[in-house]
């Protein structure tokens, strides 16, 4: 199979994947077990849960079958940070400029972030040192670990506030 079939495989299967756990959460009777890894609302901080996850599993299948570079850990962490920026800045951003929540521009932001997170993951050049796979693991526990809590006990900041369905966004104005 040449590289670029197999990039479009890998693209379509993980955006298929991050796409079905959108419904997973609500699928599975509101399960515990499925919403430490799944939305479990409409927050921005939950949809980040449709791209680390899938790109957590990646990592592990590319691990077990020995799919690994120097700095392996260290790129597919940094590449999966810079897609949750993208999500997040394309959220806000959207909204911002058109006072409601777009649907599909949602899932066309989501597939933007996992079309960006693979090419870093693919290009980035990043030299190994001793530490940077323990650095990078210990980033991707973290945010497994702050997925799992935040899910069911969040902040009260905005990333964490679910959004309802067909919400529009009323930016405050400072009365004169």
């Amino acid at each position: 199979m040449s590289e670029t079939l197999k990039s479009v495989t890998r693209y379509l299967v993980l955006a298929t994947i991050g796409i079905l756990f959108h419904f997973t959460y609500e699928w599975s009777g509101n399960n515990t077990i499925v919403g430490l890894f799944t939305p479990t609302s409409e927050s921005v901080w939950e949809h980040l849960k449709l791209l680390f996850f899938p790109m957590l599993l990646a990592t592990i299948w590319d691990a077990l079958r020995g799919n690994t570079t120097t700095g392996f850990l260290k790129k597919r962490i940094i590449s999966i940070m810079v897609g949750m920026v993208v999500i997040i800045v394309l959220f806000y951003t959207s909204m911002g400029v058109s006072g409601r929540i777009i649907g599909w521009f949602n899932i066309a932001s989501y597939l933007i972030a996992l079309l960006i997170t693979l090419i870093l993951d693919k290009v980035l050049n990043i030299e190994d040192n001793p530490y940077s796979a323990y650095t990078a693991l210990a980033t991707f526990v973290l945010f497994t670990v702050a997925f799992a809590v935040f899910s069911f006990k969040s902040p009260e900041v905005g990333i964490f506030y679910p959004f309802p369905e067909n919400a529009t966004y009323f930016p405050i104005v400072a009365e004169e």
